[in-house]
């Protein structure tokens, strides 16, 4: 099965108002499933890490994402950086769903680009490296834990200078009869590689309380 979603207005300047609207790859990516316990996904895709920041809008209970995952973008407020990670292409490893009984089991092995999403080259060598364990009881309880790491080149020629980023993931969430509760924490550290500088962190908490179950 061969899945291309697309069509994304591409983000400009939040100063200027004139800008290009361009079509661009959202989801291209092709799964081969041999067994329920092994699949593979080749192409660009969601990375197996939070909850909130792999869904799919078309499973998101609001407008649009938390501040601590999207963060703010230039021209809508203080401009800061979200702390989940885009769509990026690479290879994806492991099962999303496996059914043991009540059980449900996730664990997925990434390695990417490191670079974002619609990048065919790298900003370096580097692959990044993102994984994903998580255990659930029938449709109901979710939870599970993600890490990330991407050494990155950031700068221009020939003042560029390599950064890692190491960013944990946590999240539950349980839904029963209409009700859909979902808290997650991401905690991301900055390592400036050639610098030396002292490490940056960031730390983002979300928490939804949903009620959607029809009264007549």
């Amino acid at each position: 099965r061969l899945v291309v979603d697309g069509a994304n207005r591409l983000d400009a300047d939040g100063n200027n108002p004139i800008f290009p609207v361009l079509s661009a790859l959202t989801d291209a990516y092709l799964v081969y499933r041999p067994n329920p316990l092994f699949w593979i996904w080749l192409g660009q895709m969601a990375l197996p890490l939070d909850t909130e920041g792999s869904m799919t809008r078309a499973r998101l209970n609001f407008a649009d994402r938390s501040v601590a995952v999207a963060g703010v973008r230039a021209g809508r407020g203080f401009a800061v950086e979200g702390l989940s990670v885009e769509r990026e292409p690479g290879v994806v490893v492991g099962a999303s769903e496996v059914p043991l009984g009540s059980l449900r089991l996730d664990y997925r092995f990434a390695l990417t680009n490191g670079n974002g999403p619609n990048q065919v080259g790298n900003d370096n060598d580097l692959l990044a490296y993102s994984t994903r364990f998580g255990v659930g009881f029938l449709d109901h309880l979710r939870l599970g834990a993600g890490v990330r790491s991407n050494s990155r080149t950031v700068g221009q020629l020939p003042n560029e200078n390599r950064e890692t980023l190491t960013t944990f993931f946590a999240d539950l969430r349980f839904l029963i009869s209409g009700l859909d509760f979902l808290s997650q924490v991401m905690w991301r550290q900055t390592n400036f590689d050639d610098t030396q500088g002292e490490p940056d962190s960031a730390m983002g908490w979300t928490a939804w309380l949903v009620l959607d179950r029809p009264f007549f």
